[in-house]
């Protein structure tokens, strides 16, 4: 008897499984438009999606029959679209069990809202069935990632060209390389006249309810191990010029010896070339002060300069006896508000100039003719970490772990600009203008 009801309902499953591949299946398709680096849509994405150009929108309705229904190859229009006078902004291209519809022109002036699309039943050759989905409403949805800069010091227009919102439950590997995976050491300091070595390690280094979570806290079996995260784009995407900016929480962020960062950073071979490092903010929770910082290196420097305004320089910073081929320059203020409100950093990069921004308000403003104050020229890639030290009091003092929330990274650049991007292993300069229009 236990065997006749293990068929049975294997085979009520098997019915219940053909019948629900006997409907019409409506589904988007953003294939034409996939752009690993241009992050607009996730999983559950669906309708006509906004790009990176305003008013400019992408994507493909997909229409499926069942098995035992055609497509007609007459006059006869496959499709209705309901509140429309002007059904050419839609482009139909009919297989034999497919349609696909697709915007005639990317660019809409006039949104609508939604519009509703019908099957034309004469359109169909077979036998239908009477609760067949033959209506479906098409949406346009704005995208609610901001695909525009405009600048409001030098009044050039930037386009996104690279983002990551966070929102995927995972480090994207084609976006970043984690801190861990590029070095997972990164200082060793003196305590109590004993060592301690900070490492990263990826289980710092998370996506967590649509932010990038990194950790710094003592490993929990070794007293003089402390441990943090960070994620880069090297190898992956290199930008030169442009805009970048982050919105971060320090809600988690306390205690000593601790500094998240968003920065861009040169390649090893640019050392000595055309790479400074632009420390976009960092942060030290004592005090609530906020750093934006250049370092960069020359050789045979006979009396290094420092800004009377650095807090770490490089006789500090550097454990290499390169501390005399060590610049920086750095300007540092309080925010008040750190811990209880979110906040956006960014920098403005030109050949001539660097402009840094704290919630869209100018904090820092570098030109040429600040002298020892060096402009990068080389490609730089984007970095997000949580170091750890002496700096801003002693990490070995704290007992609880420290969190600092990023909510996403945006990076734009004006048409004239490039970023070489590696896809499939192979890299590839490609301007901003070619950028446009992706999703």
């Amino acid at each position: 008897m236990k065997r006749f009801l293990f068929i049975l309902m294997a085979f009520c499953a098997q019915i219940n499984l053909f019948a629900g591949s006997e409907n019409i299946q409506w589904k988007w398709s953003y294939s034409d438009h996939d752009d690993t680096f241009i992050d607009l849509i996730d999983e559950n994405t669906t309708g006509f999606v906004e790009t990176n150009i305003p008013n400019s929108y992408a994507g493909k309705l997909v229409v499926e029959l069942p098995d035992q229904l055609e497509f007609k190859h007459t006059d006869d229009n496959p499709f209705f679209f309901d509140g429309v006078t002007d059904d050419s902004m839609f482009k139909v291209d009919v297989e034999k069990t497919q349609a696909i519809i697709s915007l005639s022109s990317p660019i809409i002036k006039t949104v609508p809202s939604s519009i509703k699309v019908r099957l034309n039943p004469k359109s169909i050759k077979g036998k239908k069935k009477k609760d067949m989905l033959l209506d479906y409403m098409i949406e346009f949805k704005k995208t609610q990632v901001q695909t525009e800069f405009i600048s409001p010091v030098t009044g050039k227009v930037y386009s996104l060209v690279f983002n990551d919102e966070f929102n995927d439950h995972k480090i994207d590997p084609l976006k970043w390389k984690t801190r861990s995976d590029h070095n997972p050491f990164t200082r060793r300091g003196v305590y109590n006249d004993k060592p301690y070595y900070v490492l990263c390690d990826d289980d710092w280094t998370k996506e967590l309810n649509g932010e990038l979570r990194l950790e710094v806290s003592r490993y929990p079996s070794q007293d003089f191990i402390i441990m943090t995260g960070g994620i880069l784009s090297l190898g992956r995407f290199m930008p030169k010029y442009g805009y970048y900016e982050t919105k971060v929480s320090f809600r988690d962020c306390s205690g000593e010896g601790y500094w998240p960062a968003f920065w861009l950073m040169f390649d090893e071979e640019d050392r000595y070339k055309e790479g400074t490092e632009i420390d976009i903010f960092e942060y030290i929770p004592k005090g609530n002060q906020i750093f934006h910082t250049l370092h960069w290196y020359k050789k045979n420097i006979e009396e290094p300069k420092y800004n009377s305004e650095i807090q770490h320089t490089a006789k500090v910073y550097d454990k290499n006896k390169q501390e005399d081929e060590h610049l920086s320059s750095t300007k540092y203020f309080k925010l008040a508000d750190a811990e209880t409100k979110d906040h956006t950093f960014a920098v403005e990069w030109t050949p001539e100039e660097l402009i840094f921004y704290t919630d869209g308000k100018v904090t820092r403003h570098i030109t040429r003719e600040n002298g020892e104050i060096r402009i990068p020229h080389a490609y730089q890639m984007v970095f997000f970490s949580c170091s750890a030290g002496e700096w801003g009091g002693h990490v070995m003092k704290n007992t609880a772990p420290a969190y600092v929330y990023f909510d996403y990274c945006r990076c734009y650049q004006s048409g004239n600009q490039d970023a070489i991007y590696t896809i499939n292993g192979i890299e590839k300069k490609i301007s901003a203008s070619e950028r446009q229009g992706k999703l």
